[in-house]
């Protein structure tokens, strides 16, 4: 008994500090390390980079760094260096926006990283690329049909040792399945073909609790327009497992309307989401999808004076980042037990408007 003890004791120091050094995608942080507020964020918009600290006890806004940077779409971490992409260059910098490397593509979509490589949709093709911007491979992403141009994809979302692409450029849209265990070897499992009358693919978000791959599909047609969600499995297979209409505003065979229209939503659970309702008023929003039932609740919200075709939404632990795309209001809201405003600014004031990504650290 007297040596079983130690050994027992081991397993479990072995299992907490395994559980610690476990974060997802979103930036979730173990527990005991986390602040008892965001610390900052990048945000990229119109005129190049800032990175804010928010005191947000007083509301005020600290700018840390700032970089003049045309044309910049997005912007990702992996540890202290941060990846920001143009409609043709992927660019390094540190946190304090000094750039260490750049490297130009023919033309750009999303991109991700696992935690150790950049994963990038551009000139056609799924590239894996190390951090110092080093090409590992790249797989083309092919489709059946007439020649269309490159499919490059438009969101890239990773779990484990899966891609999920999303491309929306032009039709057929495709959905991509991509093996990025061996970042030397890229391989694509699954390509899920998408037909309809202005159709395009939206927003997408991981389940893998409920093992769900959810995607956000809009049409439009003479009838009239509206949102259906799109649930596969995301281990395996092209077949969907539902299919739910959430929000549609049709003018034949009589005028109609309901649901709730998502403008934005976070990207792993809990899924949050920005929603708008036919009155045209915004919510956050909590997403269950139970059983592969979409339903909506904790519904709060949101006051912008404008219409909004996006919603920039990011997670970081129990915060929330809220901004309209092209937008200059910034919400951050802690989601730890109801929503609460921790701060809501127009920042017009500090020079920063059409926002395009922001990055919570």
């Amino acid at each position: 008994m007297k040596a079983i003890l130690p050994l027992v004791i081991l397993v479990m120091i072995a299992a907490v500090i395994i559980s610690l050094s476990v974060q997802n995608q979103e930036g979730n942080t173990p527990r005991s390390e986390r602040r008892d507020s965001p610390e900052g964020l990048v945000l990229v918009h119109r005129e190049g980079l800032v990175a804010l600290a928010y005191p947000t006890e007083n509301g005020t806004c600290d700018k840390r760094a700032e970089l003049p940077l045309q044309g910049a779409r997005a912007v990702i971490a992996c540890g202290d260096i941060i990846f920001v992409s143009t409609e043709d260059e992927l660019l390094v910098f540190d946190r304090t926006f000094a750039q260490s490397t750049s490297r130009k593509f023919g033309k750009m979509g999303a991109i991700a990283t696992d935690g150790q490589n950049v994963f990038v949709g551009a000139d056609g093709s799924f590239i894996a690329l190390s951090r110092d911007l080093q090409e590992l491979d790249r797989v083309r992403l092919e489709f059946e049909g007439p020649v269309h141009p490159d499919k490059n994809a438009h969101d890239i979302l990773i779990y484990g040792d899966t891609a999920y692409l999303l491309d929306n450029i032009m039709g057929p849209l495709y959905l991509f399945r991509a093996d990025i265990k061996d970042p030397t070897n890229l391989q694509i499992q699954e390509s899920i073909v998408f037909q309809g009358i202005n159709a395009h693919l939206e927003r997408q978000w991981l389940n893998p609790e409920l093992n769900q791959w959810c995607v956000v599909q809009s049409f439009a047609h003479r009838g009239g327009s509206g949102k259906i969600v799109h649930i596969y499995r995301m281990d395996e297979g092209k077949e969907q497992t539902a299919a739910q209409a959430i929000f549609s505003q049709l003018r034949i065979p009589e005028k109609k309307e309901e649901g709730f229209d998502i403008k934005g939503a976070t990207h792993s659970p809990p899924i949050w989401a920005a929603v708008q309702d036919v009155e045209e008023k915004y919510y956050l929003a909590r997403v269950e999808s139970t059983d592969n039932r979409l339903s909506f609740s904790d519904l709060f919200q949101l006051h912008f004076s404008d219409r909004h075709r996006d919603i920039i939404l990011r997670r970081r632990d129990d915060y929330l980042f809220i901004a309209p795309k092209f937008g200059s209001l910034l919400y951050i809201i802690s989601v730890e037990q109801h929503p609460t405003i921790l701060l809501s600014k127009d920042l017009k004031e500090d020079h920063i408007e059409a926002i395009v990504d922001i990055l919570p650290y």
